[in-house]
């Protein structure tokens, strides 16, 4: 397929942080100064490397936003960069050693990996990103209007867990690992603060982007694939109006695809988007049939296995590009 090619593409981009530029985004990056204490008064609390162990690569790539630089410590992932969310993975015996020797385990949390921290005895050990916004994200479901109300992924959870594709959501679990590693490792703790501070400002700078692209066009109305979008959505004003498949892998019933369409021919649906992680064969037929175009967007649920610091950064701004081309033919 042509996505290893892409991948390669973007990570030479990524290596030279050419950021896509568009219309009224402009994407300056601040120099973020931090205090920087004297690390020769902290003693590190191990006395070997520090190895820190993720689930999935959203989580993989936060971490090692955070940790880079730092010394005498290993990030390491369980499930493979190339694969998205882990719904039907199964642990080999390597990557249950893995998980059991590590001195931390970070997990996405909300029903996505959760089974992966059972094996780990020692809670102290683990860290669910989820727990900073677990409230609200349970207040995002008791108030959503009975209008918009879609499926969510019920896989094993009845809380949809893609916090990490909105910048908003995704920069709120930066605290859980800043904290546990402050925790765990104080002779780093000026380096895990500094590059806390700076990767939270411009996922920050990131989510307030895409907030006023969108609020150019007025709530736009889409489609989706899947529920991966969600919390984009409900942070950048874009309202889903359908999503297609409940879950990856499953076709849509013939009663949810025709409801589907007369709600794209009802609702002034601009856009279907897909994911390039799946087959978008059923948003391809929903387009042809209705004749509203598919775009691609990536919630960065995978990536290339050499990691580039900046990637999520480099595809939501790709997904903006994306999204602005289609949207402002249709206003037009």
């Amino acid at each position: 397929m042509g996505k290893s090619k892409q991948q390669s593409g973007l990570v030479i981009a990524c290596r030279n942080f050419l950021f896509i530029s568009f219309l009224l985004i402009t994407l300056p990056l601040s120099a973020i100064a931090a205090d920087s204490g004297d690390m020769s008064t902290h003693k590190k609390s191990l006395e070997k490397t520090l190895e820190i162990v993720v689930t999935t690569y959203p989580i993989y790539l936060l971490t090692k936003n955070i940790t880079e630089g730092a010394i005498d410590v290993n990030v390491d992932i369980v499930v493979n960069s190339a694969i998205g969310c882990p719904y039907d993975y199964f642990l080999t015996t390597q990557d249950v050693m893995k998980i059991k020797a590590a001195d931390l385990f970070i997990i996405n949390g909300l029903g996505m990996d959760n089974n992966m921290a059972d094996i780990i005895k020692d809670n102290t050990k683990i860290v669910d990103t989820s727990s900073a916004i677990e409230e609200l994200i349970q207040q995002d479901e008791d108030d959503e209007n009975a209008h918009h109300k879609h499926d969510h992924d019920s896989h094993n959870s009845s809380v949809n867990p893609h916090l990490f594709a909105s910048p908003a959501r995704y920069a709120k679990l930066i605290d859980p690992i800043l904290n546990k590693l402050l925790e765990f490792d104080k002779s780093n703790s000026d380096v895990y603060q500094k590059n806390a501070i700076a990767y939270k400002t411009r996922l920050m700078k990131l989510a307030g982007d895409f907030s006023r692209l969108i609020k150019q066009f007025n709530s736009p109305k889409v489609v989706t694939q899947f529920t991966a979008f969600d919390y984009l959505a409900k942070d950048t004003g874009i309202s889903i109006i359908a999503i297609i498949q409940e879950h990856p892998g499953e076709a849509p019933s013939a009663s949810r695809t025709i409801k589907i369409i007369k709600q794209i021919k009802e609702s002034g649906v601009k856009a279907i988007i897909a994911e390039p992680q799946f087959d978008d064969r059923y948003a391809k037929m929903i387009s042809e049939q209705t004749k509203i175009p598919i775009i691609q967007m990536d919630p960065v649920a995978s990536g290339p296995e050499n990691i580039c610091l900046r990637y999520y950064e480099l595809m939501m701004y790709k997904n903006m590009e994306n999204l602005n081309a289609i949207l402002r033919v249709s206003k037009n």
